[in-house]
């Protein structure tokens, strides 16, 4: 349940955690983490920056 809860509030640290483990040590827990948060801040801005012209669009 611990892990479970970990991966709800904070996935970075779970998919760090795995990768870590996948690649046998080779990456940190860290670095892996930074690496989830940035692919994720990367999808979340494009999808800002594509629904925001169409809400403006809607809006007029």
């Amino acid at each position: 349940m611990k892990t479970c809860c970990m991966a709800c509030l904070c996935p970075c640290i779970a998919f760090g955690r795995i990768s870590e483990i996948l690649d046998k040590g080779s990456t940190s827990c860290g670095a892996s983490g930074a690496r989830y948060i940035l692919i994720m801040y990367h999808r979340v801005s494009r999808l800002i920056f594509v629904l925001l012209p169409i809400q403006t669009a809607k809006a007029e």
